[in-house]
């Protein structure tokens, strides 16, 4: 108010900067925008082109976080014209978030490879050199983690996320909706295991298809030999041993090395997907969903958060998660039929009907997901009708609202009781 009343541009501009930042600590995302967007018309047209071009950034930060890569695009590049022609010293924190903002840009492009590809690429390496394959797996998960969530995200259709560490109970629940689901993810709470050196066996004749460092050793004079890399870079977390060479006991295959620190990974993950095959996992729709949930205080907003991100629907267990930052906008009881895979392809029509309401229900307002929740249990009571022997299962869907970013954000969850799958 002080500056405000002296006139002091430069002043205001830092004070409304500085509210901002004090706004987006507490988590008012919204408030701190405003807050950014009031500096903005305050400094606009004056020769404070450090404040102009700082504002842009942050806008455009945010902007990107909330989803709107095109309007942080044009914020980046009206801060870059002006660090560039008055030598400003943002432009190094420009660079990482046009960066980032092209890494989001590519992950919402279709991934060259499908997921029938991907799986067939990791069991053949897997069978290549049987006797290592969970260090295998662990590299190929780290290496395909963008391609296998451009998939996730891309596929069409209803995709559940199981929050549930219980690998038999995630396998009965995706079988109870397999009529239902054309995708479920597991996703456990329980502490990864840590990282470790890891040295993983690849093929001599194969193309790496991952970023991954290559030392060789350079003379710098005078007999005095340093350590260099060929590709990649020293951030890489694996390089690749080309002169040690590896030769399995069961296969007899012979390969070059790779060291590096690898991520862990849970038990349930090599469980579910090396205890089974590409095709028995396409065919039952399952697979894990990497990511450390166990990190998290208030799991229900992350949830949320990511899986509106892929399209997934979160689905819990005995009740839904607490927390202050969700609202709970309605919820209501169904009662899903329990269907033998071989009922799937007579009811065809009535599942379809079930899961384009599903959809529907994820990106409906709260105005109208009462109309759609109840659209969604007559159909099934219609299915019920047609499969009169079917076991049910009594389900509660939840309709949520949340801040993500910038906005209010609407999402669906599902909550079932835990005992009806164990028996």
């Amino acid at each position: 108010k002080i500056f405000e009343s002296l006139s002091d541009i430069g002043g205001l501009g830092n004070s409304l900067g500085s509210i901002a930042r004090m706004k987006g600590l507490l988590g008012k995302l919204n408030e701190e925008f405003d807050t950014y967007r009031e500096l903005k018309k305050t400094v606009e047209g004056t020769p404070y082109y450090d404040l102009i071009a700082g504002t842009d950034i942050n806008l455009g930060v945010l902007q990107m976080r909330s989803g709107n890569l095109y309007e942080a695009k044009m914020l980046f590049q009206e801060a870059e014209r002006l660090c560039r022609k008055y030598n400003l010293h943002y432009l190094p924190t420009l660079q990482e978030n046009l960066e980032r903002l092209d890494d989001r840009a590519k992950e919402r492009k279709p991934p060259e490879l499908d997921f029938r590809e991907l799986l067939d690429e990791l069991f053949a390496w897997v069978e290549w050199f049987p006797e290592a394959k969970n260090s295998i797996l662990r590299l190929w998960l780290w290496a395909r983690m963008e391609a296998l969530v451009g998939n996730f995200r891309n596929a069409p259709g209803v995709k559940l996320v199981v929050c549930q560490d219980d690998l038999d109970i995630f396998l009965k629940t995706s079988q109870v909706f397999y009529p239902y689901a054309d995708l479920c993810l597991q996703v456990v709470s329980s502490k990864y295991p840590s990282s470790g050196l890891d040295v993983i066996p690849f093929p001599m004749d194969k193309e790496l298809f991952f970023d991954c460092a290559i030392p060789y050793t350079e003379e710098i004079g005078d007999g005095v030999y340093t350590m260099s890399f060929l590709s990649g870079s020293l951030q890489s977390r694996y390089t690749l041993t080309s002169g040690t060479k590896v030769r399995s006991k069961i296969t007899g295959n012979e390969g070059v090395t790779i060291t590096g620190w690898s991520s862990g990974l849970p038990d349930q993950a090599h469980q579910l997907i090396l205890g089974n095959s590409a095709d028995e996992l396409i065919s039952r729709k399952t697979f894990f969903l990497p990511g450390e949930r166990y990190l998290a205080e208030d799991k229900l907003l992350p949830d949320l958060v990511h899986s509106r991100e892929l399209g997934l629907i979160p689905v819990y267990f005995e009740t839904l998660p607490e927390s202050e930052k969700v609202e709970v906008v309605m919820s209501a009881l169904i009662n899903l039929p329990v269907l033998a895979k071989e009922a799937v392809p007579h009811l065809r029509t009535q599942l379809r009907a079930v899961k384009r309401t599903l959809v529907r229900l994820m990106d409906s307002g709260k105005d109208v997901a009462k109309i759609v929740l109840n659209e969604l249990v007559l159909e099934l009571e219609e299915l019920t009708v047609d499969d009169k022997a079917a076991e049910q299962i009594r389900i509660e869907v939840y309709v949520l609202e949340f801040w993500d970013g910038l906005n209010k954000a609407g999402h669906v969850a599902l909550v079932i009781p835990q005992h009806s799958l164990i028996s």
